[in-house]
């Protein structure tokens, strides 16, 4: 089972959303594994901008990603991990 962070209420971080991902991760056949990385990388995501992902558009991955690179040093094969494809 899978275990994800939880909100400063106590309850499931983005929870709906979440699941939605999960569930169509798991359609698509990914491991336990690799959804519970693009799951963190998501949360990361949100805690960045302090706003739900549903609310952010193309200009703040784009951000973001420059971030990832820039000041957290992320190299090219872990940022081809936070992509999705």
């Amino acid at each position: 089972m899978i275990e994800f962070p939880k909100n400063t209420q106590g309850g499931i971080f983005m929870s709906v959303l979440r699941e939605q991902m999960i569930r169509d991760m798991n359609l698509k056949g990914l491991s336990q594994k690799t959804i519970q990385s693009y799951v963190r990388y998501i949360v990361d995501y949100a805690r960045y901008y302090k706003t739900p992902p549903d609310k952010l558009g193309p200009n703040e991955i784009k951000e973001y990603l420059s971030y990832l690179i820039s000041q957290r040093k992320l190299s090219n094969e872990l940022l081809e991990d936070v992509i999705v494809p």
